[in-house]
C-alpha cells in the first residue's frame, strides 16, 4: 500500500518519506527515521497512524510505539532544537554516534487491536482477517459467502462472518432497519435486518462482532443479500469447544458419518446439556457416541458449562443416542426441540 492510503499520514509526510529514502537509502531504525524526516507535518497523529498499520514494524512493535509516542515526539523536538542551534561535538564537524530512542516496555498490541487499526486507517484488513480464527467453525456451521449464487435465491441459509459496517435507516413508519456488511475469508455480503428482527436482536449489531445470521437469499437489485430472520453471536468459548470435540474425534479416528455441512438438512434439534463438572474425558465420550450414529435429520446441540454449541452432527435413531448418553454421561439433561 502507498503511504497516501493511510489515513492521518497526509500527502506532505508521505512525499517526504519517499523522497528522503530515495536520497539517502532505507531507514535503519526509528531514531534514524525521526532524525532524517524534517517535515513540520510529521506529528503525533502521523506517527501513530504509521505504527498502527504496521509501517514501522521493522523498527518496533506497534503497541510499544503507541505507548511511547510522547517520548518519540520529545526526541524529535530535541533533534529539531539541536539542528536549529547547530550544535556539534567538541571536534567540530566530527561524525557523532547515531542517536537512539529509549522506549519503555509496553504490552504488545493484540491481534484484534492490530486488525481494528488496519480497518480504521486503511479501510480493510491487511495482516490477517478477524474471521480467520473462526475458519473451521464456519466451515461446519455456515455457507461461505463466495458460494452464494442464483440457485440459493429464496432459500434459507446460514452465513457467518465479522460485522464490518452497520448503517441504520428510519422508515416512513418511524421504525428502524439496518443494512449490515458481513465479511468472511471468501468475501462480503449485505444483510438486511428489518424492524421486527431488529427489535429482537438489536444489541448484537455492532462492528467487529462475529456472528452467524440465518435468513433467505435475495437478488432483487442484482446483488445478493441475506434477509435476516435470526442471528447468534459466535463466542470464543463456543469455537474452542467445537475445536476440542473435533480434535477428540480425529484422535479417535472417528469418521464423518454423522457430519453434514448443510445446516438446512436438519429438521429437528436435540440439545444435550453435559453435567456441570464435564471435562475432556466427557467431551471424548460424547464425540465417540456421535461418531457412532447414523446420519439423519436431527441436529445435535451441546450445552457445555453454559455455552450452547450447534455441532455439525445430524443423526437418526435419537432414542438410542439418548439412552447411551444417560448411561455413559449420567447427569446430562436432554431436550428435544425444533
Amino acid at each position: 500500500f502507498g503511504l497516501n492510503a493511510i489515513k492521518n499520514v497526509g500527502a506532505n509526510v508521505s512525499h517526504e518519506i519517499v523522497e528522503e529514502r530515495k536520497r539517502n537509502g532505507k531507514f535503519s531504525s526509528l531514531a534514524d527515521l525521526m532524525e532524517r524526516l524534517q517535515s513540520k507535518d510529521f506529528n503525533k497523529k502521523s506517527i501513530e497512524a504509521l505504527a498502527k498499520v504496521g509501517a514501522l514494524d521493522a523498527f518496533e512493535e506497534r503497541g510499544k510505539i503507541i505507548a511511547n509516542v510522547e517520548t518519540i515526539i520529545n526526541f524529535s523536538k530535541t533533534l529539531q532544537k539541536n539542528r536549529t542551534s547547530n550544535q556539534t561535538s567538541l571536534f567540530g564537524e566530527a561524525v557523532l554516534a547515531p542517536p537512539t530512542i529509549h522506549l519503555a516496555t509496553a504490552e504488545p498490541a493484540t491481534k484484534k487491536q492490530r486488525l481494528q487499526w488496519e480497518k480504521e486507517l486503511l479501510g480493510l484488513y491487511v495482516s490477517d482477517h478477524p474471521a480467520s480464527e473462526y475458519k473451521t467453525y464456519f466451515e461446519k456451521s455456515a455457507r461461505p459467502i463466495a458460494s452464494v449464487n442464483k440457485d440459493l435465491v429464496g432459500q434459507k441459509t446460514n452465513i457467518g462472518g465479522v460485522i464490518t459496517k452497520v448503517q441504520k435507516i428510519l422508515l416512513k413508519n418511524q421504525k428502524s432497519m439496518l443494512f449490515v456488511t458481513l465479511e468472511d475469508l471468501t468475501g462480503r455480503i449485505e444483510l438486511l435486518v428489518f424492524p421486527k428482527t431488529l427489535d429482537l436482536t438489536g444489541a448484537i449489531w455492532t462492528e467487529d462482532k462475529v456472528i452467524i445470521a440465518t435468513g433467505s437469499i435475495s437478488d432483487k437489485d442484482g446483488n445478493f443479500k441475506l434477509l435476516v430472520d435470526s442471528v447468534k453471536e459466535v463466542t470464543k468459548s463456543e469455537v474452542e469447544t467445537m475445536d476440542r470435540i473435533e480434535a477428540t474425534r480425529l484422535r479417535n479416528g472417528g469418521s464423518h458419518a454423522a457430519v453434514t455441512q448443510s445446516s438446512s438438512a436438519a429438521t429437528g434439534k436435540l440439545c444435550i446439556t453435559l453435567p456441570p463438572a464435564a471435562d475432556q474425558k466427557d467431551l471424548q465420550k460424547i464425540s465417540q457416541l456421535l461418531d457412532g450414529c447414523q446420519p439423519g435429520d436431527t441436529r445435535i446441540v451441546l450445552n457445555v458449562n453454559g455455552t450452547k454449541l450447534e455441532t455439525p452432527y445430524c443423526v437418526t435413531d435419537t432414542a438410542k443416542l439418548i439412552e447411551r448418553v444417560r448411561t455413559e454421561l449420567p447427569g446430562s439433561v436432554i431436550e428435544a426441540g425444533q
